[in-house]
Formats: C-alpha cells, structure tokens, sequence
C-alpha cells in the first residue's frame, strides 16, 4: 500500500504535466502565430434579454487559409464600430433593440446589422498555421479587397 505523501506528489505531479501542456500550447500559439486578413460574414448585436444591450458585438468572418476555407467568431466592442461618433443603445417598447448615432437611428437587429456592416468590411486575425481553425480577431478595417482579372 502506497502512503498518502506518495499519493499526494503522484497527484501533484499529473496537474504540474497538465499545466504545462496547457502553457506550451498557449505560448506555441503566441510564437506561431500569423495575421492575415478576414471578410465579415454576420454582425450581431449583444443584448440580454428583457433591456439590456451590451457594448460589445459578436462578429463571425471567413478567411482563406492554405487548401481551406475556415469560420471565426469573436467579439469587438460597439464603440470601436461607431468611433469617432458617440452612440446610445436600448430597446423600444415594442421590445426591439435600437441605436442612435448622431442624428441617425437604427431599430431591430437586422437594421442595426445592416448599419454596421456598411461600417467596415474586414477584420484582421492571428491564427495558428499548425491548427488553422483557431484565430482571434485582432482589429477591423474600413477599406476593401478584391481580385482585378486581366
């Protein structure tokens, strides 16, 4: 029979090898990783149910990336969408969300989706080129790509 320090170091010892598993897995990422550029697919707007609206966004984009193409999600917040101009967001009492920015007002999400993706087109991520499908969003930009054909 083992004693219980013998135990206890054996326990101790599994959780030290699974941290620092973990911690290469983290910091491989940070050494490895590259920034390419994605298209924004669908802007939704964060809100918890009865009156609430979050500052921040959901964003889901696509890139391209070696042979595929892979799907992200992240989050932004509202103001870096709406910067310089000052924003305020609630909901009607018909229950919809709704934006004014500067004289403009967006009610319902499919407006206020419409609004911001008339914002900015792309988004700039790191991913890992080993495990390609996991990224996270670094920063959007207004301009746009395209291919020019001869």
């Amino acid at each position: 029979k083992r004693s219980g320090c013998c135990q206890l170091i054996n326990f101790l010892f599994s959780v030290l090898v699974a941290m620092a598993y973990f911690l290469y897995r983290k910091l491989g990422f940070e050494w490895r990783k590259t920034r390419i550029v994605a298209s924004i697919e669908k802007i939704s707007l964060g809100v918890i149910e009865p009156d609430i609206v979050l500052p921040e966004i959901s964003v889901k984009y696509k890139y391209y990336y070696g042979d595929g193409v892979y799907f992200g999600k992240g989050f932004l917040l509202l103001q870096e969408f709406l910067f310089p101009y000052d924003y305020r967001a609630g909901f009607t009492q018909e229950g919809l969300p709704y934006i004014l920015v500067g004289d403009k007002s967006f009610v319902s999400e499919e407006h206020i989706e419409t609004f911001l993706m008339n914002q900015y087109d792309l988004v700039s991520i790191f991913i890992d080129p080993v495990e390609p499908f996991q990224s996270e969003i670094e920063t959007i930009f207004k301009e746009t790509i395209g291919v020019k054909l001869k």
